[in-house]
C-alpha cells in the first residue's frame, strides 16, 4: 500500500507525463522515467523487506488457567534489504511490555538490518485451559525508499499449554 508520501510523486509524475506527451520534450520523458523507477524500486524494496521477516516464539511452561502469560517473540530479518519503520501488532494480546510502543498493542521499530534480530515481550490475557498456538504478529514494513508499505501476518511455531487451575484442599 502506498504511503502518503507516494501520492505527490505519482501526481507529479502523471502531470509531467501529460506535459511530455503534449510538448514532445525528451527531457520530460527522462524525468518521468526516473520518477517511475523510484516508484517501482520503492514498491519492490517494501515487498522484499516484508518478505524476509521471520518470527520465533517462546512461552513459559506451567501456566494455569486465568493467569496472564508472558511470551517472548523474536523477529529476525532474513531478507536482503533493511526494514525501515516496522510496525508490529500482536493478535490476541494485551500488548507489549510497558513503555515499548506508541499505541496500545503496537510496537514501532525504526530500523532492522539484514541478519539482525530483536526480542519483544508480549503479555497475553488469561487463557482457558488447553493447548493454544502462539499469537500471530502483524508486521507492516517499509523499504529504504519509504514510499510503500507491505503488510504480512507471521505466525510463530509453537504452542502454549494452559493447565486447569488447582485449588488447595482444606
Amino acid at each position: 500500500m502506498p504511503t502518503p508520501d507516494a501520492w505527490p510523486i505519482v501526481l507529479v509524475g502523471a502531470s509531467l507525463l501529460l506535459a511530455a506527451v503534449n510538448v514532445q520534450a525528451g527531457l520530460l520523458y527522462g524525468v518521468v522515467a526516473g520518477l517511475a523507477a523510484v516508484i517501482v524500486v520503492g514498491w519492490v524494496t517494501a515487498r522484499g523487506a516484508a518478505g524476509g521477516l521471520e518470527v520465533k516464539g517462546a512461552a513459559a511452561a506451567g501456566v494455569f488457567q486465568g493467569e496472564a502469560q508472558q511470551v517472548r517473540l523474536t523477529l529476525v530479518n532474513r531478507g536482503r534489504w533493511p526494514c525501515v519503520d516496522l510496525r508490529l501488532r500482536v493478535h490476541g494480546s494485551r500488548g507489549f511490555a510497558p513503555g515499548a510502543g506508541r499505541a496500545p498493542g503496537t510496537r514501532v521499530l525504526p530500523h532492522l538490518d539484514p541478519g539482525e534480530q530483536v526480542s519483544l515481550d508480549v503479555s497475553l490475557p488469561g487463557l482457558p485451559r488447553g493447548v493454544h498456538p502462539l499469537p500471530a504478529v502483524e508486521v507492516v514494513a517499509s523499504g529504504p525508499v519509504g514510499l510503500f508499505r507491505a503488510r504480512r501476518r507471521l505466525a510463530p511455531a509453537g504452542e502454549i499449554v494452559v493447565y486447569p487451575r488447582v485449588w488447595p484442599l482444606r
